[in-house]
């Protein structure tokens, strides 16, 4: 699969190249083996967002936040990243399966696995207006990343009787080792390198004085036992129970400029975490469920960013859910909904004070889909989300967030399509696709929102006997919008993509 683009913004190629293959061996009727080699490569646009202005300066200003600060038409397409921007990966998994039907009622699945990848970043990415001048300043910033991950999953399935009621056991070990080295560049004392101009930046290259690196690093070695269990109390009524209990042992260190120790972690952890479910067939094919869970999160995230305070005890996880699963009129139609409500616990050190961070989110899902006929189909998902910061110190900006929304959290995401296949008993299929995505919180204080924003798009595709040929028209009313809020980048914004037209073309050997 190759994919290229010239990007919508200026000086923004992209290219995309992935080959994939796969070797399945049946060895005999109760024995099989798959390999596989899956490998990536890609050049990702060097686009970083767009400066805001005061509407005052802006000679067509386009109102994407609530503020007065906005975005200058005129400035829609232009890029202020430099010249010689990397935005790079490339990666490579390597795997084995192995299933084997041990008996007709035990059977086991193991994967290997090896991963490897490359990326390296280097772009200028601030861009803050200065008023004085009338003109951009930028930064630079390099991040170059070196992982390799590799591991086993063995997973062995039972199905039997505890008296005379159905139960399926299932019992998994992992075991994964994850090597990750980091290296990030940019200018340590001012952090801005230079000044373009608004209208017309001059590209410029991304080699200037005073620029610095530093490296960090993380080895994580991982051993989880995982047990569950699934017993059919009646014909009708399953209780589920799990538990995942883990081992980590962990070494992190990261470096200042000069070479000192800034940061130093090595540790072990044995951790676990639970599940317990319940599900009920009301009639038919309409099952209601209920599940609590418990776990701790990944360590990894525990050292923070490269900026922020850390504590090595990883957070704690509450998950409750209930839903209805439902499919009818022989299944041409299913219909979902689902109510839960997720806890988020973690400690965080700032200098020598200690905090306790809750977030929390509530929210309701609902998706559907009706085959009205062999070639009609209609589907939609709405979904509603209340997120809130509960007790809450953020050590980036060493800001209490409580009570405050996270950025990026719409209440309302709303999708709904329509296709139409075999166009008089002709192999096309056409399409028509409409999302709205409400506002949302551009900064951590909730003193902005960027506005909310609807989406229009439609496909006309040919299915030939082994290819497909597909037009797609994406953003069809030519809709201004921003998808998405970096909180450390409040001086500009990342516009979403314009109206596109589109041409694929797949093949299959």
């Amino acid at each position: 699969d190759r994919e290229g683009s010239d990007g919508w913004v200026d000086r923004t190629d992209s290219e995309f190249l992935n080959a994939y293959g796969q070797y399945n061996w049946a060895v005999d009727d109760e024995i099989s083996l798959g390999f596989t080699l899956d490998y990536s490569q890609d050049e990702l646009p060097g686009y970083w967002g767009t400066p805001l202005v005061p509407a005052s300066v802006a000679s067509n200003p386009l109102r994407v936040l609530s503020t007065d600060s906005v975005v200058d038409k005129g400035t829609r397409y232009r890029n202020y990243n430099i010249s010689d921007n990397h935005n790079r990966s490339d990666s490579l998994w390597v795997k084995m399966d192995l299933d084997w039907q041990i008996t007709p009622d035990i059977q086991s699945h193991t994967k290997l696995y090896n991963y490897v990848a490359d990326r390296k970043w280097q772009n200028a990415e601030s861009y803050v207006y200065d008023s004085g001048s009338g003109q951009v300043e930028r930064d630079r910033l390099l991040v170059k990343h070196d992982r390799h991950v590799w591991g086993v999953k063995s997973d062995l399935t039972v199905d039997s009787f505890i008296g005379d009621k159905p139960n399926v056991f299932a019992v998994s070990l992992e075991l994964q080792e994850n090597d990750f080295d980091r290296i990030v560049g940019f200018e340590p004392v001012g952090f801005f390198v230079d000044f373009v101009d608004f209208y017309n930046p001059a590209a410029g290259s991304f080699a200037v004085a005073g620029f610095d690196e530093r490296p960090d690093s993380l080895l994580k070695r991982t051993a989880a036992l995982v047990l569950e269990d699934a017993y059919h109390l009646t014909p009708k009524l399953t209780l589920n129970a799990g538990t995942r209990l883990e081992y980590v042992d962990y070494d992190y260190e990261q470096l200042n400029f000069n070479g000192s120790v800034r940061r130093d972690a090595s540790g072990r952890l044995t951790q676990a975490g639970y599940g317990l479910g319940v599900s009920y067939n009301a009639f038919g094919n309409t099952y209601v469920y209920a599940r609590h869970d418990q776990r701790r999160g990944d360590i990894s995230r525990a050292f923070g960013s490269v900026l922020t305070a850390f504590d090595t005890k990883p957070s704690m996880i509450y998950q409750n859910e209930i839903g209805v699963k439902s499919s009818f009129w022989d299944d041409r139609a299913a219909l979902t909904m689902a109510l839960y409500d997720i806890e988020e616990e973690s400690s965080v050190f700032n200098a020598s004070n200690s905090y306790t961070n809750v977030q929390e989110s509530q929210g309701i899902e609902f998706s559907g889909r009706i085959n009205a006929t062999e070639n009609l189909k209609f589907s939609a998902h709405y979904s509603y989300t209340d997120a809130e910061y509960g007790p809450y110190f953020d050590t980036l900006t060493s800001t209490t967030l409580t009570d405050k929304t996270p950025v990026n959290v719409p209440d309302h995401i709303l999708s709904a399509w329509v296709t139409y296949d075999n166009i008089f008993d002709l192999p096309f299929e056409v399409g028509l696709n409409a999302s709205y995505v409400s506002d949302r919180y551009f900064d951590l204080n909730n003193t902005t929102k960027m506005k909310g924003y609807p989406l229009y798009n439609a496909f006309v595709s040919y299915t030939g006997e082994n290819y497909r040929l597909s037009l797609h028209g994406r953003n069809l009313t030519d809709e201004v919008y921003v998808p998405w809020s970096d909180t450390t980048y409040t001086d500009q914004v990342l516009l979403g993509s314009p109206r596109t037209i589109e041409l694929s073309f797949k093949v299959a050997f």
